[in-house]
């Protein structure tokens, strides 16, 4: 079920598997930093209303530039959210060929996983 669709994403949830999906896209190019607070206060706030434990989030289409005090932020007032919502597995979806550290951030109290097969992401979130 689609949640929410604009330029710069969509967030679906399929209450089957209990999956929250956020998809960014190519227009995150011209984001703002206000564009991408915004966007992942949304998201928390649909993690937290479906109480969600496991996420899935698709950066292959995702072109901002994230600067090191909007990762804090992230951390500092995203992450607590996703905590108290009861996340348990977050699987992020990158581009063929990119990389980025596995495992929680500072703070965070579910397993985070990088994929770059969408089936395999989905398969370690049903697991």
């Amino acid at each position: 079920m689609q949640l929410l669709n604009n330029t710069l994403m969509s967030i679906e949830y399929d209450s089957s598997l209990s999956i929250l999906k956020l998809t960014w896209k190519a227009a995150t190019a011209a984001m703002t930093e206000g564009d991408f607070k915004e966007s992942l206060l949304s998201f928390a706030a649909e993690v937290e209303r479906h109480a969600s434990p496991l996420l899935l989030v698709d950066v292959r289409q995702f072109h901002f530039a994230m600067t090191g005090a909007l990762a804090e932020w992230r951390i500092n007032t995203i992450s607590p959210r996703y905590n108290r919502a009861g996340v348990r597995k977050f699987a992020f979806l990158l581009p063929e060929g990119s990389q980025m550290p596995s495992g929680p951030a500072r703070g965070e109290e579910f397993d985070t996983q990088v994929f770059g097969r969408e089936e395999d992401a989905l398969e370690w979130l049903r697991a």
